[in-house]
């Protein structure tokens, strides 16, 4: 198997039991370091539903990653509309238009429940595009990173990077194997291949990874991938929310008018 991440050659790593019945190969890259899970047959099992319900962090990330995307919007001054895209229920959409941003939600997957009328179509252009624990499910996420660079500048990916040395399936979290849905892990050195490759500029931080076709301001940079440093210039500004004119949308709609 070659990696899909940068292409290069991969040696076996290891395997482990996902859904607690499958057996998962995994292998690591010789050359970036990502690991991957070899030909996974059992993906429609896994996406019974769309959010695991091990994903306890989902609201905690949510909030951190509108913090951010917030910061991100108003220092480098990219308006909307914006997009998460694989947006599960909507509740990061929620938050960011709560927080006065023009924020649309797109996910075949899941069903938005938190930002009912602000669904958009992945074409076009937006200003801030996210991506939120969404390219670990993918067999082959640089694809979809080109692709969701056609419709913005300014990239956010939300991923935990696999450690290198890359760990052994069984002795590191974020393999998940309770849910079957992890399939693909980037290395450091693999994101920055992607992001050369596709010559964007790329600013790192934990688990927030921001692609951008022009070099960012320094503070944008650093607000967009550190969410405690966000929420505390956020909470020195206001702007208007749009929750009450969404509020009066949805009720326009359901009287017909």
């Amino acid at each position: 198997m070659r990696c899909p991440v940068c292409g290069g050659a991969t040696e076996p790593l290891g395997t482990q039991q996902v859904l607690g019945v499958h057996t998962a190969e995994y292998v690591v890259c010789t050359g970036c370091g990502s690991v991957a899970v070899v030909g996974p047959t059992w993906l429609e099992e896994a996406y019974g539903e769309a959010i695991a319900d091990s994903d306890v962090g989902l609201v905690q990330r949510s909030v951190a990653t509108a913090e951010c995307v917030a910061a991100l919007a108003r220092t480098a001054g990219i308006p909307g509309p914006h997009l998460d895209y694989g947006g599960g229920e909507g509740l990061l959409v929620r938050l960011l238009r709560n927080r006065g941003l023009d924020a649309r939600w797109y996910d075949p997957m899941a069903t938005n429940r938190y930002a009912r009328g602000c669904e958009a179509e992945p074409a076009g252009r937006f200003g801030i595009v996210t991506a939120v624990e969404v390219v670990e499910h993918l067999t082959d996420p640089v694809a979809t990173i080109r692709e969701l660079l056609d419709l913005t500048d300014v990239l956010v990916l939300s991923t935990f990077l696999v450690p290198e040395p890359a760990p052994a399936p069984g002795t590191w979290w974020y393999y998940t194997p309770d849910t079957g849905q992890h399939i693909t892990f980037l290395s450091r050195r693999g994101l920055q291949r992607t992001a050369d490759a596709l010559g964007v500029h790329l600013s790192s931080h934990v688990n927030l990874h921001v692609l951008s076709r022009r070099r960012l301001p320094l503070r944008s940079r650093t607000l967009a991938t550190r969410p405690r440093l966000a929420a505390i210039w956020n909470s020195l500004r206001r702007w208007p929310s749009l929750t009450q004119s969404d509020y009066d949308d949805l009720l326009r709609d359901a009287d017909g008018n």
